[in-house]
Parts: structure tokens; sequence; C-alpha cells
């Protein structure tokens, strides 16, 4: 399992609520918080996290109270996810024989495939005056890192051993505005080898390209075609297993 992260998502300070409805899986939600793949360590984790998009809740009560009871983690609570797990269980269960269901349907043919489509968002990255300050607030303090923790430690619990593929940072442009490379590597890079090292994953972060403004497209939220060749590169050591 390789997990492709991007430098943007923690310089870019924002929840982007609408990114989170529009890949929000029921499915996925579910699991989280009543499948026994996971420990209650991480529900208890992930609830919080989970219930800060509340528009993805409106008409899911289940979930919603179990979410809340779980983040609250107090005896009462305890008691009433107790009470409430068996109806989210069996949701779990229709929800994933519906998504199995409908990814028979997908290969059998009977239903269309979505389509791809050219429209790129690019991230805004506001670097005048005191802003390169906030882009260093923002990779101290995003909750991505929270979220990534999560996620490798959810991968690690289902058997997986992910590999975290990072893109550098675009060091030319940053350099430009005075957030240095140590200062990047300090909040970025050494950050991620420390998740990495914290959940005996292998990471490949591509510090060493830092400057290399052929490896990415414009200012950094994607590669260009020699950053795909590396990535390219790396994805076949791992497949290979040459990647400790």
């Amino acid at each position: 399992m390789v997990v492709s992260v991007s430098p943007t998502w923690f310089y870019v300070l924002s929840e982007r609520p609408g990114y989170y409805a529009g890949n929000y899986s029921p499915l996925g939600a579910y699991a989280v918080a009543f499948s026994a793949d996971f420990d209650d360590a991480l529900r208890r984790r992930g609830a919080p996290r989970m219930l800060r998009f509340e528009r993805t809740l409106r008409d899911d009560p289940v979930l919603e109270v179990s979410l809340r009871a779980l983040a609250d983690d107090k005896p009462w609570s305890r008691a009433l996810y107790r009470l409430v797990w068996p109806l989210g269980r069996l949701q779990e269960i229709v929800l994933r024989l519906q998504d199995h269901w409908t990814m028979l349907r997908h290969i059998r043919g009977k239903l269309a495939l979505p389509t791809e489509s050219d429209e790129e968002h690019q991230f805004r990255i506001p670097m005048e005056g005191d802003r390169a300050k906030e882009v260093m607030a923002n990779l101290r303090q995003s909750a991505a890192w929270e979220d990534l923790d999560l996620v490798v430690d959810a991968l690690k619990q289902l058997g997986s051993r992910p590999l975290l593929l990072s893109m550098p940072i675009a060091g030319v442009f940053f350099d430009r505005h005075g957030i240095t490379r140590e200062v990047r590597r300090d909040l970025y890079y050494e950050r991620l080898r420390q998740l990495a090292a914290r959940h005996a994953v292998p990471l490949l972060d591509f510090e060493s390209s830092d400057e290399d403004t052929e490896f990415l497209s414009g200012f950094g939220s994607h590669l260009s075609e020699e950053g795909w060749k590396h990535y390219n590169a790396a994805l076949e050591r791992f497949r290979r297993g040459a990647v400790d």
C-alpha cells in the first residue's frame, strides 16, 4: 500500500469541508466506528476528527451518537456506545454488502465508470508580508498531521505495510519568500520522518530534490513529467521489496 503525501496538505491551513464531504464514504465512517479491524484507541482518536464535519452526519443519528460517545469516552458514554453498537455493526455489514454489489455491477459492465476531468484545483499560497510566517505556523499546527497519523495507524491495523511517498516542497519558490531549506527540513521533512519512524513504515520524501525546479509543476501542488519518472522508479523499487 502506497500513501501519496502532498506538502500542500500541511502548509495550506484549511479544513476544506467541501473536499471531505465530496470524498466521504458512509462505509468508511461506519468501519472506523464499528469494525472489529480497529482498536478502541483509534476509534476514540478518529471520532473527534469526523465530528468536525457535521454536514456528513446530519441524516445519520446512529453514527453521530456513536461518534460523540467515542469522543467523550466517559463511563456513561461508553455504555451508550455499547448500546448502539449492534445497530452500527449491522449497518456496516449492510453498507459493505451494497459496496460489493456495486463493484460487481461495475465489473460486469452494468454501470458506467466516472468520466475523467482535466479540471485541476490550484492551491493559493499566500506569501506577501507576514504570510510567510502564516505558512510556517500552518506547518506546525496543521490537523493533517493527525489525519496522516490516523491513516497510517489504520493501515497497520489492517495488516498493511504502507510506504509513505511524499513530493518535495517547491524549495526555490519558498527560498524567495524567506522560508529556508533548514526551516523546511525542521517543519516538514523531519516531522514526516518522525511519523514514519513511530509507525515503523518506510518513507521516501525526495528532500534531495527540494530545490530541483524540474521535479514539480508550478509551485508544488503537482508533479512534473520529470517528477513522475522519479515516482515511477520509487514505486517499482517498492514493488520489488527494495525499499526499507
